[in-house]
This record gives structure tokens, sequence and C-alpha cells, in this order.
């Protein structure tokens, strides 16, 4: 036992060290150079303090001075059109960089990448795509149309999953995704949804799992023993359905934050809020609003802030459905969730504009962050150690770090095929496999400026909590 607190306590020494919370740099980039609609690569924050991260000829602005945050012209576009609705300030300002010269191929590029080319698409329409080329409206246009037909289809879905699941009388939240699109932005089409998140009480959890698997879905891992500790340790609990040549993925979710203390507390008062409502006819329960926006801000964060889209849903909520901001601040600091709502809220501030509340002023912001522009690296944030960001005491940390290093994972299974007999061998052999993993990283690292800019492949995946990423996530 002494040795096991050793190992974590040197673990969580290092990893603690890295911080976004302290007063380490943090660096922000856009990921760019993508060239399909299937990879999702990430607006994220990394850590400044990581050799090659960081672009050391920008000099690092004080958080009291709110610099403004310099991009290309493409960029700025993106930013602009990737909106619910523009302003009339940000029309002008969308109209004065389309009447210029636009390299258009890197602005699909970015759009598809963070799934946002449905909003480019809505706005560009609504300003008569002044500027566009034919090429450009026509396959912006095609890739709309595509998402609308697909999200109609999870639209039904999402209402015969609930429909059911409400006669057997299991309290259900549908989380993101088409909800989300209708509800925040008046039309399911606008956003890209990949899967149906929903939220049942944890007492329910094994009724509803039985529910979803009476609709024709199949769980994701075929074998019971990582079955097993994925309901025991994991955040979410996943399902595939492949029904005329379509397939579609449920996770179903019980907890707000994974290994925190106080998450037993948070979900507790979340099922205390939450109120009845209509779901594309189906009946269903609702966050309150501010619980919809921890939610956002806690799924934004628990994927390192990833993706533009993400950041785009919480700046839209900001301005057309504002929670109490009040009971925000006062939910976050019951639950920890403070600094992963102050980092939400700057993050949508620098890159979108969004007005911080009177309660959340530049002054209190203590984190120290450097922005730069959009970027052609290729390094993948480490997602492995993204949720430490959530939890605010030690011993939670330590547990999270200890879910990491010792219980199996997809990856493992991936890594050696075990006959069931011998399952238990994948404990020893996690912790033997991240030591070579990282041990070999560590050997074969070259500095940033000598790494080629490689691309990901064009069907590489990137979606937060399917099964592509379970295959790939240490």
């Amino acid at each position: 036992m002494v040795g096991l607190c050793t190992i974590l306590g040197a673990i969580y020494g290092c990893v603690s060290g890295f911080s976004v919370w302290g007063n380490s740099q943090v660096t922000i980039t856009l990921k760019a150079a993508i060239k399909s609609v299937k990879t999702g690569m990430a607006f994220r924050i990394k850590l400044g303090h990581v050799p090659g991260f960081v672009d050391h000829r920008t000099p690092m602005p004080k958080m009291q001075d709110n610099p403004p945050v310099t991009f290309d012209p493409e960029d700025r576009l993106c930013l602009l059109l990737a909106r619910g609705k523009l302003t009339s300030e940000e029309q002008f300002r969308t109209r004065e960089l389309l009447s210029s010269p636009v390299n258009w191929p890197r602005v699909l590029d970015q759009a598809y990448a963070h799934g946002v080319y449905p909003l480019v698409y809505s706005n560009l329409r609504e300003l008569g795509f002044s500027g566009v080329p034919n090429a450009i409206r026509t396959e912006l246009k095609r890739a709309y149309l595509a998402n609308s037909v697909r999200n109609q289809l999870l639209s039904q879905e999402l209402a015969h999953l609930l429909s059911q699941l409400s006669a057997a009388r299991i309290p259900t939240i549908p989380l993101k995704g088409v909800f989300l699109a209708a509800s925040l932005y008046g039309d399911p089409a606008t956003r890209v949804s990949t899967d149906i998140d929903l939220f049942v009480p944890a007492a329910r959890r094994d009724d509803a799992i039985e529910m979803i698997r009476q609709r024709g879905y199949a769980d994701v891992f075929d074998d019971s023993f990582f079955r097993k500790l994925d309901l025991r340790y994991g955040r979410h609990y996943a399902f595939r359905r492949d029904h005329i040549g379509c397939s579609t993925d449920v996770e179903l979710h019980w907890r707000l934050v994974q290994h925190s203390s106080h998450d037993q507390d948070a979900v507790a008062d979340l099922w205390a809020e939450a109120q009845p409502t209509r779901c594309f006819g189906a009946p269903a329960h609702r966050l309150s609003p501010e619980w919809e926006f921890l939610y956002l801000a806690i799924h934004a964060a628990d994927h390192g802030w990833q993706g533009l889209k993400w950041l785009v849903d919480l700046h839209h909520l900001s301005i057309a459905s504002p929670p109490d901001w009040q009971r925000v601040k006062q939910k976050a600091e019951q639950f920890g969730l403070e600094r992963v709502v102050r980092l939400t809220l700057i993050t949508c501030s620098r890159l979108l504009g969004t007005a911080l509340p009177d309660l959340y002023n530049w002054d209190s912001f203590t984190t120290k962050l450097r922005f730069s522009p959009f970027d052609l690296a290729s390094d993948p944030p480490d997602a492995v150690f993204a949720h430490l960001e959530l939890l605010r005491r030690p011993w939670d940390k330590l547990r999270c770090l200890a879910n990491i290093v010792f219980v199996p994972k997809p990856a493992d299974r991936e890594f050696v095929r075990l006959p069931g007999t011998l399952s238990a061998l994948y404990y020893p052999l996690r912790t033997l496999r991240l030591l070579g993993k990282h041990i070999w990283a560590v050997l074969s690292y070259r500095p940033h400026w000598s790494k080629s800019l490689v691309e990901l492949p064009p069907n590489a995946k990137n979606r937060a909590g399917t099964t592509d990423d379970k295959k790939v996530v240490a």
C-alpha cells in the first residue's frame, strides 16, 4: 500500500506541476488543415511549459489588459461565421472580410474540423453569399443538407427513446446534440450532432440500460470484463445500433464529474432543478438554465476545451438564454467548479467576444493565458489527463490518476487479446504498457521545430466519447 501511494504521489506531483490552474502559461490554438468532415481537430488549451508547444515570440499579456487576439483574415472570418445570429456590427465585420480575397479552402477546413459548417452556411446565406464562389456555396449547401438529414433521423430516434424511457417511468434529460440545437438555435440542422446523449438518475441506470437494449441497441463493449469496468469507473455507457445502413450511437450518463467528491451532491442538485418538458413531441426533462451552462462548461473542460463548436454553444447560450450568474457562481463554488467556469468564460470572451458577467471581471482572472493564431501542428491534446482539470481536491486527483494508470481500458484489449479466464492480467498489463509507451515517447522526443507538419489521415475520427476514441485513447 505504501508503494502504491508513493507511485501515485509521484505521478500526481508531476501532473499537478502542469496544472492550468496555477501560474503556468497556457497556449490556446485552433487546429486546422484537416481535409475531412469526419476528422475533428481541436480548439485546444495546451500547457505553455511543455517543451515545443509555445510560440515564445509572442509576449504574454496581463489579464487585466485584455489585449485583442490577432488572427489571419480566414481565421477571423471562421470565428465570425461560427455563431448563431450575427449582430449588425458582426455582419459589418463579416462583409468587410468577404470583400477581400479569401482563402476558402482554409475556411472550409476549419469549419469542417470544428463542426461549425452548418452555422457558417446559415450566416453566409443570411448575408446573401456575398463574395462566396459558387463552388464553395455548393459544397457548404451539400454538407448542410447532409447534416440536416442526419439530425432529422437523430431527432426521430431521440423521441422514440424518450417515449420508451418515459413509459418505464425513468426520468431522462437529453444532453447536447439535436435537442440543444433545437432549443438554443431554433433549428436542429444548425449544429453537428454525432450521437444521442441521455442523462438518467443513477438509481435507474440499470433499468435504462435494459430499455435501450430493447430498442435494438447493442453494448459497444462485447467483453463482459470491460463492460463491468465501464459501468463501475466510466463516465457513461455506450450503445450502438446499425439500422438500414445507418449507425446510431447512444451514450447513457448518470455522473456529472467523474471521481469528484462533489459529484453525488451536484447530481442531486441538478435533478432537484430539472423541469418537465417536451422534446420533439416526447416527454422528457430539461436542465435549469444554470445547470445547462455548468454542464456545457464541464463538458468542454472535460475534453480540454477542444472543438470550437462547444465554445460557440456557450457563447450563444450566454447571449440568447443567459442564466442567473449569481446562482451559477454559487453552484460553481459549492461543487468545486469555479475555476472551470472562469476559464470557460475567459476563453469564450477572448475568442468570440462573449460579454463577461458583472460577477466575473478581468481582474478576477489570475490564470495567465497566451494566445496564438490558427496552428497547423497535428499534435493531439493529452486527453487522458484533461479530466484532472475538473478536480479540485488532491484525493480526487489521486483517484483519477489511479483510474488512468491501473484500470484497464479498451486500448489495452486492442494491444493484446486475452481469453476471459485471464482478464485479470489486464491490470498489470495496463501499467506496463503505459510505462513503455511514455518511456518510448521520451526517448523519441524531438523539438517542435524539427517536427514535420503531418496531417491526420482523411478517415481519422476525433469524436469525443465514441468507440473510435476509446480504441486509441490510453
